[in-house]
């Protein structure tokens, strides 16, 4: 916090600062500029609301990716940085309303065979709700907590999460306000209670682990099974 630029204080060590910046050329009427933080855990901190397209684009390119790209076929290197930022790059200088159109246009296509995906149907579901709060976040536009792609996407998640707790010897309760579940047999070595909305956003790596010890714990709080190396 720079308010004071004689007094400084320091708010975060080893957080990660993005911006982005596109000169649009003369007169410089549609230059924008775009700011993002990650705090050292890797959860989103900050996205600026000011002239923030790009950084909302980046979200979008990934999004309408990933439709394109399983109606073209193109699925080698799936769900990897490398797939997801060709995404980004292919979309970063198409304008916005032509994204959102393709996006309307793929997703037509792909919604209907999505119970065809298997496994992959809750990820992928996890992965979209997971960016809408995203992009909620960035914009100052909180809701949508509650809804059916938070309840899938937070399931999926928590499936992993209790085959982790399992492989460490332990069993998980998740109770939240949308379902509640035991992962593993007999009693529960550990409960943990929260929303489906937290369960989601700290599997995804959106929560520090500050955040996520705060939850109601009723045994060991296990921390290493709830954010997943997805």
């Amino acid at each position: 916090d720079i308010t004071d630029p004689l007094n400084p204080i320091a708010l975060d060590g080893n957080a990660t600062l993005q911006v982005t910046m596109v000169d649009s050329g003369d007169p410089g009427a549609n230059d924008s500029l775009a700011v993002m933080v990650w705090d050292k855990t890797g959860a989103l901190w900050f996205a600026s609301k000011w002239n923030g397209t790009v950084t909302v684009k980046d979200v979008l390119g990934h999004m309408v990716g990933v439709p394109t790209d399983v109606l073209a076929g193109r699925t080698d290197g799936i769900a990897s940085d490398a797939w997801t930022g060709a995404q980004v790059e292919r979309y970063r200088a198409v304008d916005l309303e032509t994204v959102i159109a393709e996006w309307d246009e793929a997703s037509a296509a792909v919604e209907p065979i999505i119970p065809d995906f298997g496994v992959m149907a809750g990820q992928a579901i996890a992965d979209v709700v997971t960016h809408e709060h995203d992009l909620r976040h960035a914009l100052g536009a909180e809701g949508a907590r509650d809804s059916d792609a938070v309840l899938i996407g937070s399931v999926w998640c928590a499936q992993w999460m209790g085959e982790h707790a399992r492989e460490g010897g332990s069993t998980l309760r998740i109770e939240t306000d949308l379902w509640s579940h035991t992962f593993g047999d007999g009693e529960p070595t550990t409960t943990l209670r929260t929303s489906a909305f937290e369960v989601l956003r700290s599997a995804t790596g959106r929560r520090s682990i500050a955040q996520i010890e705060a939850y109601e714990w009723d045994g060991p709080a296990l921390t290493d099974v709830v954010v997943l190396s997805i």
